[in-house]
């Protein structure tokens, strides 16, 4: 129940997700990227918007961002 619940809420706010992993504070931006990730889009027209915002998360890791760092 949990699981599915969890797969429709990121399949549902998966733009607002994306924004969070790309923008939002360090605490969470892990905690979006891997709902994204673990999470497969819904329809091709979903996962070519994520494909378009994976620039950001590439960046984001690149960085080494993580859990408590500014």
């Amino acid at each position: 129940m949990v699981k599915e619940k969890t797969i429709e809420f990121v399949r549902k706010n998966r733009e607002l997700l994306c924004e969070v992993a790309e923008k939002g504070d360090t605490a969470v931006k892990p905690l979006a990227a891997a709902m994204l990730i673990l999470v497969p889009p819904e329809n091709k027209e979903a996962d070519d918007a994520d494909t378009e915002r994976q620039t950001g998360l590439d960046r984001f890791l690149e960085e080494g961002g993580a859990v408590g760092e500014e």
